[in-house]
């Protein structure tokens, strides 16, 4: 089985889940995804029930509604829905072409519309200079990539005043515990072997992120029953390990 231990998100949407499988999917039923895209799974069903926090939080400052909006390694497409339903003119990328296959008949089957295009990591990305109005980074920094490249990448395709939007995995011992607490009590159909492989310290990114030319908000921390608490000025958490923490920046 191919081993899928860089796709560990904790990807969002509060839709009602449908009650077929991955392989029911139109153009789906030779894809090699794993078995927790299926919706019907316990994580897939909890993933979606913190997207409207999530999306919340990140667009707090922000008008969703006909904002042209880029969703880096877009996992299944439940945030890209979330987006489409706020009125976004949404494009989602991913570098595994099954998963992005996946999402795109997942989303279709919900009548959800995107632009889904798959990328290679050796080829830069497909869209022009000031292309979008928010690029949103679930669980992309956290990853074996190279921070200042996305950082790059992204003030780039960002207009005058765009917005980049972030959810890490939180690079803490309560949070590394939380990551295991969660996963048994909230989602047992969850491969323990997903989690990210690079949990980051938001005053870290933030900080390097603020060298790429952005001016960064202060983040917020997504708990295991979906809140979402603003972190202190000293970028602590008064509420307890938490596995997810949330960030925007405005491009410069």
């Amino acid at each position: 089985m191919r081993d899928y231990t860089d796709t560990g998100e904790f990807a969002v949407d509060h839709i009602q889940p449908s009650k077929t499988r991955v392989d029911a999917y139109a153009g789906a039923s030779d894809l090699d995804i794993p078995d927790y895209l299926d919706e019907s799974s316990e994580w897939s069903i909890r993933a979606r029930a913190m997207v409207s926090s999530k999306l919340k939080f990140l667009g707090r400052h922000i008008k969703w509604a006909g904002s042209r909006v880029l969703v880096m390694q877009c996992e299944s497409g439940l945030l890209v829905d979330g987006l489409v339903r706020r009125g976004c003119d949404v494009a989602a990328i991913d570098t595994r072409p099954d998963v992005l296959e996946f999402a795109r008949a997942r989303s279709a089957s919900h009548g959800y519309r995107a632009d889904y295009r798959h990328v290679r990591p050796s080829e830069g990305l497909p869209f022009a200079k000031e292309s979008f109005d928010i690029v949103l980074c679930d669980h992309v920094f956290d990853r074996n990539w190279d921070t200042s490249s996305v950082i790059t990448a992204t003030r780039r395709m960002l207009r005058q005043n765009g917005t980049l939007m972030i959810a890490c995995m939180n690079n803490t011992v309560g949070a590394r515990l939380g990551v295991s607490t969660s996963m048994v009590r909230f989602a047992p159909g969850m491969p323990m072997g997903i989690k990210p492989r690079r949990p980051v310290k938001p005053w870290v990114l933030l900080n390097d992120i603020a060298d790429g030319g952005f001016e960064v908000r202060r983040p917020g921390v997504l708990t295991a029953l979906g809140r979402v608490h603003r972190m202190s000025s000293n970028m602590t958490s008064k509420v307890g390990p938490t596995c997810v923490w949330l960030g925007s920046a405005t491009k410069l």
